[in-house]
């Protein structure tokens, strides 16, 4: 039988450790709304990386047709949605 000692290294806290890269995209996502908001930048033209509603638009089609093509086993274009 082996028995292990515990290590005497501390293990980080989460709240030490560097955020990942989705906690880093939303903190990115919040800041680039916030500069838009205070500009008054309604277009997003000064940032960019924000999401419009043509693009949350986009995004609901691409999970429809995944939801269609995988209950009827079958290719689904976003065209044929659009129809």
């Amino acid at each position: 039988m082996t028995i292990r000692r515990r290590s005497s290294r501390r293990r980080a806290s989460s709240s030490q450790k560097a955020p990942g890269p989705v906690v880093h995209g939303w903190t990115m996502l919040i800041r680039d709304f916030l500069a838009a908001v205070r500009a008054g930048d309604v277009a997003h033209g000064s940032v960019p990386t924000l999401a419009t509603i043509d693009d949350a638009l986009r995004n609901q089609e691409v999970i429809e047709a995944a939801r269609i093509a995988e209950s009827e086993r079958r290719w689904v274009s976003l065209e044929e949605l659009r129809e």
